[in-house]
């Protein structure tokens, strides 16, 4: 098993995943990372041949401030170049004569002839005094936003948080 902790979560992936929190990897820091304004998804995974993409928001006791963000489409824009910038550092770092080559190229291979998948894990509170739904519907808005700047790549987005029932096969996220 896999974990790592990211915001005020722990994601225990388990056996059957191959990951790596990308945007602490040295090949990210010391290659694509070096450029300004390049961006890193938390996490890059295979799991059944398929290459996921995740990148983790907890925005709970900071709705307010996020709030813009999660409406006007700023944050499906962030996301989406979080995960154009990641696929062309695993490029970058899958090239033939490159030491790192060998652990990388899977994960390049896992995103050839198969549907990328990216995930958006979100925490987030409901507005005081406004149902719960009022959450889901943010998360329908959101998840059409960053299905629409991704339809470039792949049509495989999801919206996860720990309210699902079964966000991700052999992965457990718990609070910290």
């Amino acid at each position: 098993m896999n974990a790592f902790s990211e915001r005020r979560l722990r994601f225990e992936f388990g056996t059957a995943w191959d990951v790596r929190k990308w945007d602490d990897e040295p090949v990210y820091r010391e290659g694509i990372g070096r450029l300004s304004e390049s961006k890193a998804l938390d996490f890059v995974g295979r799991l059944d041949r398929s290459l996921f993409l995740i990148e983790v928001k907890d925005f709970r006791g900071y709705r307010i401030e996020n709030r813009k963000r999660l409406v006007n489409g700023e944050l499906a824009i962030e996301v989406a170049q979080k995960v154009r910038d990641t696929l062309a550092g695993i490029v970058g770092v899958s090239g033939e004569g490159r030491i790192d080559c060998a652990l990388w190229k899977p994960f390049l291979d896992a995103a050839v002839g198969r549907p990328v998948r990216v995930v958006l894990w979100i925490e987030q509170d409901a507005p005081p005094g406004k149902p719960k739904g009022i959450v889901d519907q943010l998360n329908n808005t959101l998840s059409q936003q960053l299905k629409q700047n991704l339809r470039w790549l792949t049509s495989h987005v999801r919206i996860a948080s720990l309210g699902d029932k079964a966000p991700l096969q052999d992965l457990q996220v718990k609070n910290l």
